[in-house]
């Protein structure tokens, strides 16, 4: 969001929203020290939303940077991240971002949301017949949305896309609602 000339810049609660937990998720983001991290709590106490954030102004930020969002099922991915989360981001933090194609590209059949500078923020299920499609691609994040559904496996699986030697920031795994 863009500041007006001649008014006080906003502090990230104030520009995004955020409750003091969000705040303090997104202060350990925003250190390097941190390669794993582990969002917990209620439904609809925001998590999500706030892990799509951190993804969506890091994507904006950091040209070329990839990322992979997974729930254990394509169906559960679309329906909850993709088709439900994406969109209150978007229009909430960005408003009118999604109807400009200079600045991003909504690729639905691939639910994949590509940004101008070449980031790409793409959205996945693991099952069987998915994994193929994983195991070609690599990521400078992950996250795995509702932890609990996923097994060592999967969690190994992620973990080996991960890449970052190139760039500038090392490669992160986040995790969200294990219970």
């Amino acid at each position: 969001m863009k500041s007006h000339p001649g008014s006080t810049p906003k502090t990230i609660e104030e520009q995004f929203g955020l409750n003091p937990c969000q705040l303090g998720f997104w202060n350990l983001a925003a250190q390097d020290a941190h390669k794993f991290l582990l969002a917990y709590g209620g439904g609809g106490s925001g998590k999500s939303y706030l892990i799509l954030l951190i993804f969506m102004l890091t994507a904006m930020a950091v040209p070329r940077s990839r990322f992979g969002i997974f729930r254990l099922t394509r169906a559960s991915c679309e329906e909850t991240l993709f088709d439900k989360t994406l969109p209150e981001v978007l229009d909430a933090a960005f408003p009118g971002l999604a109807q400009d194609e200079s600045k991003i590209k909504i690729r639905v059949s691939d639910m994949e949301v590509e940004f101008a500078n070449q980031s790409v923020i793409m959205f996945d299920g693991l099952d069987e017949n998915r994994l193929k499609k994983i195991d070609g691609n690599a990521y400078n994040y992950v996250w795995l949305n509702e932890c609990n559904e996923f097994s060592y496996n999967h969690v190994s699986r992620l973990i080996g896309r991960l890449w970052g030697s190139m760039r500038a920031f090392p490669p992160r795994y986040s995790c969200s609602n294990i219970s």
